[in-house]
């Protein structure tokens, strides 16, 4: 199922810890955030793109923005109004109430002219802290179609806010939203054993013809490297909060305590041990936050390396480098699944090394140096006849006395 949230959070920058929270509990495809109080775009959430409309003023107000997921294909969409309000197009496998009043009508009249469809049944969005009461004031509105699919729950937590976390989920989809791509861990390989599995028979190769050698070499090596070499879990890492210790913990769990101890007995008595435990929860995080930052900025000495400073930089600044592609757009059309992406960037290479981009004078050299017979018997240690290696990894031998030629592209499977 694919998860969406929508949550006024009243400062995007002092509710970043908490936004994390969110995040880790339910792995959302997008949030939308209301009351950013930003004033700049460069902002950064691990896994995350940001679409964000603020007021370019000196003092920061309102605003808006879209979190989408970096696994999720997504691309923003242009809306022609000088509102704050801010659109994306993602890509992914009724309100009840006892009182009426002008601006419910008014909601309901919305619904009726544009055709939509609200989410929405009795849940309460929104703490009132003077009068201690609870209202319905966010909504989530949808197109006929998607009704179906969508189901609307409301998170418990406020999360320092006044508004509680709208949680929508797609019940069509099931993707995993903690997916990341498996990567091999070099490091804990079995090398001894990879390379008695990647075992290639010369005499399967020469009797083969030149694609049922390359897929015979490629998954031998592919099995191989299954068998001995661990692989990561795949799922996607939590938020950092490397202030976050055991102090910070109890001071929460208390505050969580408070609240609903209050939600089930609304007393002024409760009331007031909650704020009192909300304040004192966020007086440890700050003194943690302090703490931390002090001590990561004493790591940094004259005898640190560029690239370990460069680290520490990004570290700080909440950046991560995410170089996967996401969505592409190609003759018009939008492609989103990994292994059209994948065909698609591939014949890109092959027509621009095609030999039909050759000049005529490279083309007939290639030509002419190709109806040439080459010979793999030279005894010569020409340094192109080495085997290929990483250092500490023990090189996959095999024989192969041709290219592989496919669209300008020479592979050779050295002995």
């Amino acid at each position: 199922m694919a998860t969406f949230i929508s949550w006024n959070c009243r400062g995007f920058m002092s509710k970043s810890s908490e936004l994390k929270d969110i995040i880790n509990k339910h792995h959302p495809a997008c949030i939308a955030v209301q009351e950013t109080y930003l004033k700049t775009d460069k902002h950064y959430i691990r896994n995350y793109k940001i679409f964000s409309k603020h007021h370019n003023h000196d003092r920061a107000s309102g605003g808006v923005a879209i979190l989408s997921a970096t696994h999720i294909p997504s691309i923003p969409l242009t809306l022609n109004t000088n509102l704050e309000a801010v659109s994306i197009r993602i890509q992914i496998q009724s309100l009840g109430s006892t009182d009426s009043n002008s601006r419910g009508l008014q909601i309901e009249q919305l619904l009726a002219d544009h055709n939509a469809c609200l989410l929405n049944s009795d849940e309460k969005t929104h703490f009132h802290l003077p009068t201690r009461t609870f209202h319905s004031v966010d909504l989530a509105i949808c197109s006929p179609s998607l009704l179906p699919f969508l189901n609307l729950t409301v998170d418990n937590d406020l999360y320092n806010s006044d508004h509680f976390p709208l949680i929508v989920t797609d019940n069509r989809h099931n993707p995993n939203n903690s997916y990341r791509p498996p990567r091999y861990l070099l490091n804990a390989a079995n090398w001894q054993k990879f390379t008695g599995l990647a075992n290639i028979n010369s005499e399967t190769i020469k009797s083969a013809t030149i694609d049922e050698a390359l897929s015979y070499i490629v998954n031998t090596i592919i099995e191989a490297a299954d068998s001995s070499i661990p692989k990561t879990s795949g799922k996607r890492r939590k938020q950092s909060k490397p202030w976050w210790n055991a102090d910070c913990q109890h001071a929460y769990k208390k505050q969580r305590k408070a609240w609903d101890i209050f939600q089930g007995r609304p007393t002024t008595e409760n009331f007031m041990n909650f704020k009192k435990t909300r304040a004192e929860s966020r007086r440890i995080q700050q003194r943690s936050r302090r703490t931390s930052w002090r001590k990561f900025v004493s790591s940094i000495t004259s005898t640190i390396s560029s690239r370990q400073l460069w680290t520490k930089v990004k570290k700080a600044a909440g950046v991560s480098n995410n170089n996967a592609i996401s969505v592409l757009i190609h003759n018009g059309q939008t492609i989103s699944s990994l292994k059209s992406i994948a065909d698609s960037i591939a014949s890109t290479f092959a027509h621009t090394s095609s030999s039909q981009n050759y000049p005529p004078q490279i083309l007939n050299n290639k030509i002419n140096a190709e109806k040439q017979k080459l010979n793999f018997n030279s005894q010569t240690n020409f340094s192109y006849n080495s085997n290929f290696f990483i250092p500490g990894i023990p090189v996959v031998s095999c024989l192969c006395t041709r290219f592989f030629s496919r669209t300008g592209q020479y592979y050779l499977f050295h002995d």
